[in-house]
Formats: structure tokens, C-alpha cells, sequence
């Protein structure tokens, strides 16, 4: 995509926005949606509990992102508890070792990345 940015709109990304673009199309994808890459993307999204959607949705996202995001090592899923449930991914830049935490909401699939200094 950091080729239409750069070709059709006149601007380039930056390594972290592309990365923050692609982890929220990736994670917000439904599985069998694109039909080249039939594993890419979500398939669970309805839970009955919250144990059922750390457990079941942490470890789907979890996988998308070792199989589908190169530039990121996931070191450890965590959860927090604001209010509702965010899943909290542990990760590492492949390149740099820069850390980073992928923030999911499991209710929306919202994602936020933090990147530490």
C-alpha cells in the first residue's frame, strides 16, 4: 500500500505508519475474505464469555501476526481490564528491537499501537 500512498495520493509513509496501517487491516479482516490468502485475517468474533475471547481470540491474532506481519516479534499477549477487555500484544521491530505494544478492543476489532521511545 505505501506504493498507492506514494504513487496515487503524493505522500509516503513512514516504516510506523505503514506497519500501524496494515495491522488494522489485518486484524480487522474476516477470515476467507480475500480468497488468495484464505487464512488471512480474523474468523472468531463472537464470545460468550471474557475467558473465551482472551483465550480463543488471543491466540487467532497472535497467529495473524507471526504469519502475516514480518517486521514485528510477538513476545507476550496480556490482558487489561479498563472497563472492558483489551487484548495487549508484547512486541519487538525485527529491524531495530524497538518495542511495541498492538492494543485490541475484542468487542470492534479496534487496534492502537505504542511505540516506546
Amino acid at each position: 500500500m505505501g506504493f498507492v500512498w506514494r504513487t496515487l495520493l503524493g505522500r509516503a509513509e513512514t516504516p510506523h505508519e505503514d506497519l500501524v496501517r496494515h495491522l488494522n487491516i489485518l486484524i480487522r479482516a474476516r477470515r476467507g475474505a480475500a480468497s488468495f490468502l484464505r487464512d488471512y485475517g480474523v474468523e472468531a468474533v463472537d464470545f460468550r464469555t471474557v475467558e473465551e475471547a482472551v483465550v480463543v481470540l488471543g491466540a487467532e491474532i497472535r497467529r495473524i501476526l507471526e504469519v502475516y506481519e514480518p517486521r514485528i516479534e510477538v513476545l507476550d499477549l496480556e490482558e487489561e481490564h479498563e472497563g472492558r477487555l483489551i487484548l495487549v500484544y508484547r512486541c519487538r521491530m525485527r529491524a531495530n528491537g524497538q518495542a511495541l505494544a498492538v492494543r485490541v478492543d475484542p468487542r470492534n476489532l479496534t487496534v492502537a499501537v505504542e511505540f516506546a521511545p
